[in-house]
């Protein structure tokens, strides 16, 4: 299904979100639908805290080689990297404060979970 939308308002299609925002970057997540609202769903659970953040983040039980990528809310990817072991400090002092979504990929298996970057000066 070709519908597209921002993450604002996200149309579900096939169990699918499709984001498209000014720039010429796509990214799709698979979402399943509950009784409280959209959940993204996940091949594999890691723990990225603290969230909010304000300087860095630590990224817990993540796939040794995972592949990660950062996208802001237009869909727009503003960094990517790769892990090469279970737990790793990400900074972030160089995005803006805001909401992103962190994917982090290996092998087909994904796992997405929504970041938070605060400023607290």
């Amino acid at each position: 299904n070709d519908n597209l939308d921002t993450l604002v308002n996200p149309v579900i299609a096939q169990n699918t979100i499709h984001v498209q925002g000014s720039f010429p970057s796509r990214i799709t997540l698979p979402v399943q639908q509950t009784s409280s609202g959209i959940r993204l769903e996940r091949d594999f659970t890691f723990e990225m805290y603290p969230n909010p953040a304000d300087e860095s983040v630590v990224l817990r039980n993540v796939p040794s080689g995972a592949a990660v990528s950062v996208y802001d809310l237009t869909g727009k990817n503003v960094d990517e990297f790769n892990i090469d072991k279970e737990e790793y400090t990400y900074s972030v002092k160089h995005l803006i404060p805001g909401i992103y979504i962190l994917n982090i990929s290996k092998n087909g298996s994904h796992s997405t979970q929504k970041l938070h970057i605060l400023r607290n000066h």
